[in-house]
Formats: structure tokens, sequence, C-alpha cells
């Protein structure tokens, strides 16, 4: 729950009645009242935290804090047209002592006198460098305050100044500040010009390592999606701009070559590069252009060096997820590098969770980089860092992919890392993080380990048979019994609103279109009003079925997503469909849609003609034409049950391409996705896995379908009989 917050006069109220009142000294005073409010559960931090002081020797009662005294005097400066450039120094000064100051400064209406400042200085550079500092001391972690003036006054500023190293890198600062965590104003600044202006300035002024420095943190910002008021923002194609309009990788590359000495721009550069390592082929162009090499080279030379580090493992991260870029980095002996930096800085855990991450990335769908990881220690390291940081979550997360990456595609390493004591490592990591619980049963499932801890057997039925793995019933009931004790009967139902997201509209047009090709057909054939003859009564099922999947397919790739991603990468069910269509096209919402409609023809086209038959032969030999509701609960039993039994091995290729993307897979077609299934798996473990469980759950749903929807018909046309009547 957001804490409360107060205002400054409040609190300034608080502390002078503890004064005047409670004849407190002033520091005893101060410190009463910041405990009184932080009892209270208050927000102190936009609150001064000092005694105000008397503003003038001639009024000893008008007392006020510093940042307010001397934006009253800039104030008065600026409106007698006197020099202001003493004033601006000392509200500068007065900003930056924290983030209070600012934000009372700013509810002062700081911001049109600094902006006022600066325009008038345009002309005048000692003048116009003391406006920009004050400019960019107020806006710190105050992005709201620019507007549109503001925003043209900067690109202004920075094409008028572009040759003077010490405004340009003012003017950027300024920039930074006004982007970070503000969508809006990188969007409005991105389309006012700003990205060419912040590569040129680095080509520019390429020897300042200063404006190297702050210009690669505002490339960087730009491509930030960190403002939680929008539901998403432009940061990918920010960095294609960048990349594409700009030419900023080879800029960022150059730069870095440039200050092959300064650790400080050196880590910023690489940072920037990891944030526009956004599609397959900048990856490749990154290596082309030199940037692989030198960020090897920098990793051996600046080992001691703990943020440089991080950030060179962030970029390798980033850059190996092209595969062709992974072989070239293992060559290059990155793996060696990488363990020795984890092994160098094991007590950090931000440089384990990166290294880690790396070499996670370099060991996905690479059984030779596995090895080459292996022999030089990389699963000794990654435990190693699982025993340092027993309570970083991202360690143990990175930890147990890098594991499970290892052995996925070779079971080679499975008895060695065991040795080295993974499954209790991975096993302290489940009981420890809830958010390990993916990635840490896939570790112990792919190196032939029980996967004890599993939280909901909903999620581990309906999570798409990638991580996980049901035993037998047995084990199924054990699981739907500690569940129930952990987190309560409710929490079986857990996600079960995002499934009906996508249910609730297939069922409906799926009925509705059986109804439909049911009277079409029949008029076709001869059997109005009567029951269909076998073909096209399987053809009307496998009709409804197709019309349905292809109407609801991209709710389906949606649920899939969001069922194997973290909850942090997707805010809701249309940010999944934004993000997909902007970062992946179009067509990946339909991504495994030629599987599910050669699965759904089989399954709805068998499941609604064995209803159907049963209904009939039922009719037949009791001769009552309605079946009573068990009887048709039985028979959508056996409809689901033979018709989910036919379709399964195409369901689980459907699941395997939906998630591709955030698998890491490369399944590309049915056959091939088929026949890398079989080959890693096996056929029955691979095809039909968790087929059991399915009918168990299967039959039961179908049945139930099929009951509702008849018992509903017939309750509506009874109601349709009543109305006529009624007339």
């Amino acid at each position: 729950m957001a804490k409360r917050r107060i205002t400054q006069e409040t609190f300034d109220a608080v502390v002078r009645e503890n004064i005047e009142e409670f004849d407190m000294e002033e520091s005893e005073a101060l410190k009463e009242a910041i405990e009184q409010f932080e009892s209270q559960g208050v927000d102190l931090s936009n609150i001064v935290k000092a005694v105000p002081k008397v503003s003038s020797e001639e009024n000893t009662e008008d007392q006020t804090h510093e940042v307010l005294q001397a934006l009253e005097s800039l104030k008065s400066a600026v409106a007698s047209s006197a020099s202001v450039l003493d004033d601006l120094r000392v509200f500068t000064q007065q900003c930056s002592l924290g983030f209070a100051q600012r934000y009372l400064a700013a509810q002062k209406d700081a911001y049109p006198t600094i902006l006022a400042c600066c325009q008038r200085a345009t002309e005048e550079k000692e003048a116009l460098s003391v406006a920009l500092a004050a400019f960019s001391a107020l806006t710190d972690g105050q992005p709201d305050l620019l507007d549109v003036e503001g925003r043209e006054f900067l690109i202004g500023a920075l094409t008028a100044h572009q040759t003077d190293a010490a405004l340009t890198c003012l003017c950027i600062r300024v920039v930074r500040h006004c982007c970070l965590k503000h969508e809006n104003n990188r969007q409005d600044l991105v389309k006012a010009g700003i990205l060419p202006l912040l590569t040129a300035s680095i080509t520019r002024h390429i020897e300042h390592p200063e404006i190297v420095r702050e210009a690669c943190v505002a490339l960087r910002v730009m491509t930030f999606d960190d403002d939680v008021r929008v539901p998403f923002g432009h940061a990918h194609e920010h960095a294609k701009m960048i990349v594409l309009e700009q030419n900023g990788l080879k800029v960022i590359v150059e730069a870095a070559k440039a200050h092959p000495a300064n650790t400080s721009v050196l880590s910023e550069l690489c940072a920037t590069l990891s944030r526009l390592a956004v599609r397959n082929e900048f990856c490749q162009d990154i290596v082309d252009l030199g940037g692989l090499k030198f960020m090897i080279t920098l990793l051996a030379d600046g080992l001691d060096c703990q943020e440089l580090v991080k950030q060179v493992l962030s970029a390798l991260k980033a850059i190996a997820g092209n595969d062709d870029v992974k072989d070239a980095t293992v060559n290059a002996g990155g793996a060696e590098l990488i363990v020795m930096a984890m092994n160098r800085h094991m007590a950090n855990a931000q440089v384990c969770e990166q290294g880690c991450a790396a070499l996670c990335v370099l060991a996905l769908r690479k059984p030779n980089n596995c090895k080459a990881i292996m022999e030089c220690g990389g699963a000794l390291a990654a435990l190693q860092a699982m025993k340092t940081h027993p309570a970083e979550v991202n360690v143990q997360k990175q930890s147990c992919m890098l594991l499970r990456n290892m052995v996925a595609r070779t079971r080679d390493f499975s008895q060695s890392i065991l040795e080295m004591g993974a499954e209790a490592l991975i096993s302290q990591a489940l009981t420890a993080h809830r958010d390990c619980g993916d990635v840490g049963r896939a570790a112990l499932r792919d190196l032939g380990c029980q996967c004890h801890q599993i939280d909901s057997l909903l999620r581990q039925i309906t999570s798409f048979d990638i991580l996980y793995d049901v035993c037998d019933f047995q084990e199924a009931y054990r699981l739907i019994y500690r569940t129930y004790l952990k987190d309560g009967f409710f929490s079986l139902w857990r996600g079960n609103s995002a499934t009906m997201v996508r249910v609730i509209p297939y069922a409906a047009i799926q009925f509705c279109a059986h109804e439909q090709y049911k009277g079409i057909l029949g008029q076709y054939y001869g059997f109005q009003g009567k029951a269909l003859p076998p073909v096209p009564r399987l053809l009307a099922g496998s009709l409804a079925g197709t019309t349905a999947a292809m109407i609801t397919y991209p709710l389906d790739m949606v649920r899939a997503r969001m069922a194997v991603t973290p909850k942090e990468m997707y805010s809701n069910i249309l940010h999944v469909f934004v993000r997909i269509s902007r970062e992946e096209g179009l067509k990946t919402l339909y991504r495994g849609f030629t599987p599910t409609i050669l699965g759904v023809v089989p399954y709805a086209g068998l499941s609604f003609f064995t209803y159907e038959t049963l209904k009939k032969l039922h009719a037949e030999h009791t001769g009552r034409s309605q079946p009573y509701s068990y009887e048709r609960l039985a028979f959508g039993a056996c409809a689901g049950l033979i018709g989910q039994s036919a379709s399964y091995p195409l369901d689980v290729v459907r699941r395997r391409m939906q998630t591709a993307g955030v698998t890491g897979h490369t399944y590309g077609t049915i056959s091939g996705t088929m026949r890398e299934i079989v080959a890693e798996e096996g056929v029955i473990r691979g095809l039909y896995k968790g087929l059991s469980m399915n009918w168990v759950k299967g039959p039961i749903a179908v049945g139930i379908s099929f009951m509702t929807f008849d018992l509903t018909q017939i309750l509506l046309r009874k109601f349709q009989q009543l109305g006529y009547n009624a007339r």
C-alpha cells in the first residue's frame, strides 16, 4: 500500500510547534517531527528535513528554507533584469542537496523562472552554462516539469551550440533527466529530432569522455520502458531508429575504441550496446564492427573493475541472442573469461547474475558450447554463486536456467552437475523463492530429478508441458493436496480468468457454428431436421472447430505467452497484443496456427461426431428422443476422450511453436518441430507428455460443455414457446 504524504508546510508547522510549545532545541524538534511522521507511515522523501531560516535581518519572523530563499532572490533578479549568475549558482547548489529541495522549489514555480533565465542567456556562453546547470539540477528526478517551451529550447540550444563541448554536455544532461521514467517526453523529443543530435555529439566530441558518457546514457534512456503510467512504450522502436537511422552501433563502437582506458565511459558504452541489440542482425553487426573482439579484450584487461565487468557481461549476453555470435564468443575465449570474472567477483551478486545469464544464452541450443562451459568450470561457478547468494532471486534463477540449458540437449553432464550438489541447491531455491518455480523445476527435470515442489496442479497441467511433467495420478493427487494445504482451496483455480478470456468466445462460436453447419449440410444432403449421416456429421464438427479456432487463435497465442513469461513482462492482455505485434510482427499472433487447424479438424470433428452418434444410438435403443443430463455428460466425456487422444500430438506441437519466442527454441515448421521433440524426448514422452492427466481433465470439461449447451438450448426453446403462448 502506498504511504501517505504531507506538505512541507505541515511538517514545518510541527517542527515550529515542537520549538515554541514544548521548548525543544531545533535539532531535537526536527528529530521528534521526523520520528512522529515516520511512525505514522508517512513518506518524507519529498520533505526538506531542516528548520526554516530567517530570510532577512529586517524581518526575523519571516522564516523559510534556503532553497526558497534562493528562488525568491532569483525571481527578483529576473523581474528587475539584473544579473542572475550568483543567484543561479546558489539555487543550483541548493537543488543539488537532494530531491526534497528540488521538489519544494518546483512546487513554488521554479521551472518557469529557470527556463526564462535559460532563454534570456541564449547568446551568452557563461550565463547559459550557469542557467543550464540550474535547469539540470531542478529536473533531476522531476521529468514532468518539461513542457513544450522547454523542449523547443533544448533542441534549439543543442543545435545552436553543437561545437561547444561544455554547453552540449549540459544540454544532454537535461535531456537525460527529462526522459528518465517519462515516456511522453521521450517520444516528443525523438519526434523533435533529438536522436541525430545525440549521436552527432558523440562523433563531434569523441575526444571528450564526459560528453560521450552523457550522450550514451541519454541514448540508452531513450530505449527504456520504465514509465509505469503508460501501458507500453516505444523502447523497441527507438532502439531500431538509433541503429538504422543514426548508425548508432558504429558510433558507439568507435567511441569505445577512442577511450580504451576510461572504465567509466566504457561501462556506459557497453550498457548502451546491450540496449540496442534488439534484433538478430544488430547482434551480428556489432561483431562485424569489431565490437565482440573489443569486448573480449576489454573483459580480459579489466577483470578487476567490477562495474565494467558487469556491463561487459550484460552486453555479451545481449549480442549472444544471435546463434552465430554464440559460437564466435565461445571460440574467442568468452566462456573462460566470463567464468574468471564470476570467480573474481563472486561476492558481487550483480556480476554473478550477469555472468550466469551470459553463459545461459551461450549454452542455449549449443551442445558444443555447453561442453566448453563445462570444461572451464561454468557449472561449478554457477553453483558457487547459488551458495554465495541464496537470498538473491535473480542469481538463483539465472543459475537454474544455465544448468537447465547445459543438459537440455545432452545428458552427458547431468551426473557431474548433480555430484556438485546441484539438486540440493535448486531445491533450496525453489523453497526460498517462488519466482524460481518454473526454471528450478525445469532444471531438476532435465537433470533427471523428481520435481517435488510444485505450487499448483492447475498451472502444471495447463503450462504447456514445457517445464513440467506429471508422472501419474498418484502424484497428481499429492500435488492437489499440497496446493490446497499451502495456498488454500481457491488456489487450484489460479489463472482461470486468463483461460476464460479465450474459452468463452471459442465455445460460443464453436457451438453456434456447429448448429449453422448442421442446418446447411442437412439441407444440402436432404436431412433437414434429422440426424446427419456419419460423414456430414464429422464434417460439421470439423468446420465448427475450424471456424472457432480461426477467430480466437490470437487469444490462445496471448494466453500461451502469459503462461510461460514472468508477470513483469506483460501488464495485461492488450499489452501482450501490442508488444508482440510491434516487436515480432503481426504474423507472430498466428504462429502455430497450421498445427492448430490440423489438430482441431480431428478433435472437433471426432468430438461432435461421437457425441451426436451416441445420442442417435441412445434414441434408437431406448426410444427416448432426449437423454437424461447424466447421459449427456457421459456422451460428452467419451467425445472428449476420443477427440483429445486423436489430436494430442498436434496440440503439443502447437504449444511449442506458440512459446518458441520466449523459450529460446527455433521451431519453424510442423514437421521440424515434431522431429525435434521426438529427437530430444522420444515419441511417447515428447508427443504424448501429459496425456494421462488430460484424459482426466478433457472428458470432464468436454462432457460439461456438451451437457450445458444442450440443456441451455432446451431451456431457451421453452422460454421461446412460453413467449409465443403468451401472445
